[in-house]
């Protein structure tokens, strides 16, 4: 996803977005029983690797050209909204995913990828149904536009680019406690089931949370939801610090109140930016985001093995109230309306 991301944005502000998503949901369908090929046990390892950089290919242009896209057919007051559906949805995911892929298995290698297909194909039938006239776009070029105009524009926007650049701190310190947190449980010895009902519960707490925010973001100032979710994000992983409960509710309450934050800066970034830019802006933010989360994972790791769960979970911490401090301060995040 990281390697596409921006040729894939450049993509998305010339070409129409329903096309692009379309055509993204038949490359996932074509990874997808190119999975179900290999797991039979022909050239696995070969047909997984083409499969993985097509299903990350997909990934990505889809979720590039679906926040695109959503400001063409949804009304700008209720952008927000959407975005906090799309958090639920994503939550839900993670709730049913594991462990349906665990039944699925058990019973056959090839179930899941099967399963896998079958959503693609879902996707695609969807799409195939939306009748929608897209915005004609700015750019007239025959080429595909450059990101240089797109990051200009970006960075003379001072709340946007706050946004910028304090996500991929976010998501390095939020990765970072995520690896550590799974680290110091394992360590205490939790089971496989355990471990699962925790991943549960944080998946569960994501799909609360954006039912809130879908609701809260009609009647809270944008400012002042994000700056009350971010406090309570950053509380919450600090709470990690302590023994194997406090991992765990931590951990909980972050997947709570992530969507919340998420969904005001979600639907401000989509409302502000214009069409022309959307595809670039978006792989833009959402590239540099996606690079700093391995970094994270990698950190915590050397981190923890090197001086502990404790002295890891500081570093983290630091970096994530240092950027919040500036983010705030830098970013007039209060004044971010919606309406």
């Amino acid at each position: 996803m990281v390697v596409f991301g921006l040729p894939i944005g450049r993509m998305v502000d010339r070409y129409p977005r329903l096309f692009i998503l379309k055509s993204s949901a038949i490359i996932g369908l074509g990874g997808a029983l190119l999975c179900v090929w290999a797991a039979s046990g022909n050239f696995p390892i070969i047909a997984f690797a083409v499969a993985t950089i097509l299903l990350g290919a997909a990934s990505s242009a889809f979720n590039t050209a679906e926040r695109a896209f959503l400001k063409e057919i949804v009304d700008p007051d209720l952008l927000a909204q959407a975005m906090a559906v799309n958090q639920g949805r994503y939550s839900i995911g993670v709730i049913v995913g594991p462990p349906l892929a665990g039944v699925l298995i058990s019973h056959s290698n090839q179930a899941p990828f099967l399963v896998d297909a079958a959503s693609f194909l879902w996707v695609l039938a969807c799409l195939l149904f939306i009748r929608h006239r897209p915005v004609k776009a700015t750019n007239k070029s025959l080429t595909t536009p450059p990101l240089r105009p797109a990051w200009d524009w970006l960075r003379s926007q001072k709340q946007l680019f706050a946004i910028g650049w304090y996500s991929p701190l976010m998501n390095f310190s939020f990765a970072g406690i995520t690896t550590l947190s799974l680290l110091s449980l394992k360590y205490a010895s939790l089971s496989s089931l355990s471990l699962g009902f925790y991943q549960a519960a944080i998946g569960l707490a994501g799909l609360c949370g954006a039912i809130i925010a879908s609701k809260l973001v009609a009647k809270v100032p944008a400012g002042n939801m994000i700056i009350t979710a971010m406090i309570l994000f950053s509380s919450s992983l600090a709470v990690t610090l302590g023994n194997s409960w406090f991992v765990i509710v931590g951990m909980v309450l972050s997947g709570f109140f992530l969507p919340i934050f998420n969904a005001p800066c979600s639907g401000f970034f989509i409302k502000s930016v214009p069409h022309e830019f959307q595809g670039r802006c978006t792989a833009i933010l959402s590239t540099s985001a996606m690079i700093m989360m391995p970094i994270g994972n990698a950190t915590a790791g050397i981190l923890f093995e090197s001086f502990g769960h404790i002295p890891a979970g500081v570093f983290f911490i630091v970096v994530l109230g240092v950027s919040s401090f500036f983010f705030t301060q830098l970013g007039d995040v209060k004044a971010i309306r919606l309406s």
